[in-house]
């Protein structure tokens, strides 16, 4: 029982728990204060890059399930109209630049 179980970062499990407790309420607390479908794959992005960019210094781990492929769909002004493929089109396209 008194065994501390590690991640495969070497960060024990209690604390990597607790940090991803943490950075999903606050991501989430967010997305209610501004629940703007169109813009959830650039925020996303946006917040997942600014994490790594403070944390580059140490092991960290990001895991980023985009919403955006699956009904509702919504793609933000920068990419409506871009895909010959309709607003699927144009998601898909934002969920490319999301990921580079």
């Amino acid at each position: 029982m008194g065994k501390r179980v590690k991640t495969l970062l070497g960060t024990p499990l209690r604390e990597f728990e607790s940090g991803l407790r943490r950075g999903v309420s606050a991501a989430l607390k967010a997305e209610k204060v501004d629940p703007d479908q169109s813009q959830f794959t650039k925020r996303f992005t946006e917040r997942s890059v600014a994490f790594m960019e403070e944390h580059k210094e140490e092991p960290f781990f990001v895991y980023l399930p985009h919403v955006m492929p699956h009904v509702p769909i919504f793609a933000s002004e920068a990419f409506k109209g871009k895909s010959a493929a309709g607003l699927y089109g144009d998601v898909v396209e934002e969920l490319d630049w999301s990921m580079g």
